[in-house]
């Protein structure tokens, strides 16, 4: 189970960067934002990521399952959908 927010977007892309982009060392990981990492490498503007169950975007969602790849098992479920799955299964 992993959270998927923008800082841990922050986080993952310096730690898979850069050995490609240097620079991405130079930044504060806690303070730089999404979009100034995205700038730096050139990649246009940031996208959250889609929700398995509503397809919409969010910033703040939970990988559930294993690490994606083409033959894993996993959901990203945003926040909104977490909560109904929640109050689905122990609500009234």
């Amino acid at each position: 189970m992993k959270l998927l927010s923008k800082r841990e977007r922050v986080y993952e892309l310096i730690e898979q960067r850069t050995f490609y982009t240097p620079k991405l060392a130079e930044l504060d990981r806690e303070t730089v934002s999404v979009e100034e990492v995205y700038k730096l490498l050139d990649w246009g503007d940031p996208k959250p990521e889609a929700c398995d169950e509503c397809n919409k975007g969010s910033w703040r969602c939970v990988q559930l399952g294993q690490d994606p790849d083409w033959e894993s098992s996993t959901a990203i479920i945003c926040e909104e959908c977490l909560g109904k799955a929640f109050d689905l299964a122990w609500g009234d």
